[in-house]
């Protein structure tokens, strides 16, 4: 993970986080993240848009000052609903997208457990108990997605979660490892919003889903969806559309700076 920052007279007016911490979920949120500063805007892309989220509902916890702004680019937002229409799109590295489910499933494991022992039933989409599918629908569901989305593909159903595993899959469960799955409560007290989600991309529902939620509780959300563009598009400097997308990110930047 990296962290950028510039301080001035010990305050950090910007975060930037660029991926996941490689010694886990716990260690991070308990420890890592830096609820000290005084952070009035937080950034993430991909996994580091994760930990930006996970950070601006950490910081709810703190007696600091309110986020300006939260800015998340094509961010992980969640482990539960792994047969999402965009995870089955791009399933595996003979997809189009650069961010595919079984990466996805690989990373999220190691993240949780350090070690990959649900690998099987994550991408059967059966590691959530049916029960807790229930109780977290209002939160995940297709009707919450865009109609030319939901039309694509047909979810498979899930079942128990196998056994034989000591594991505590409860982690996914967490909004802190999926911010989708903060209450309401939690999300109106976010700060604005700025998000950005690619067309080609496994994690483009994770996005849509937190916009339609950001919506249904009226918060400052911008939304811009990159169509045709894949996933980590910015860092591929030889599209005319990535240079394009940068200059004006740093125009938006500068107008809520």
């Amino acid at each position: 993970m990296e962290l950028c920052r510039e301080p001035q007279q010990e305050r950090v007016p910007l975060v930037y986080i660029t991926d996941r911490p490689a010694w886990g979920f716990c260690r991070f949120v308990g420890h890592y993240i830096p609820v000290h500063w005084f952070v009035s805007r937080v950034t993430g892309d991909s996994a580091g848009g994760n930990l930006a989220m996970a950070t601006a509902l950490r910081l709810q916890k703190e007696s600091t000052p309110q986020l300006k702004l939260l800015s998340l680019m094509y961010p992980t937002l969640q482990a539960f609903d792994l047969n999402l229409p965009s995870y089955l799109a791009h399933p595996n590295r003979w997809s189009t997208s650069f961010c595919m489910k079984d990466t996805l499933i690989h990373c999220m494991q190691l993240y949780a457990f350090g070690h990959e022992p649900l690998t099987s039933a994550m991408v059967d989409n059966t590691h959530i108990s049916q029960e807790d599918r229930i109780k977290y629908s209002k939160f995940i569901n297709l009707d919450m997605l865009p109609l030319k989305y939901r039309a694509k593909h047909t979810p498979k159903a899930s079942s128990t979660p196998r056994a034989g595993t000591e594991v505590d899959t409860g982690v996914f469960l967490d909004p802190f490892f999926s911010p989708l799955l903060a209450s309401d409560e939690a999300l109106r007290r976010l700060p604005p919003v700025y998000l950005m989600t690619a067309d080609i991309d496994a994690l483009r529902d994770d996005g849509f889903l937190l916009a339609s939620r950001l919506r249904s509780l009226g918060r400052d959300l911008d939304h811009q969806h990159m169509e045709g563009l894949e996933h980590g598009f910015v860092l591929f400097f030889y599209y005319e559309s990535a240079l394009e997308y940068i200059e004006n990110y740093s125009s938006y930047l500068k107008a809520k700076l």
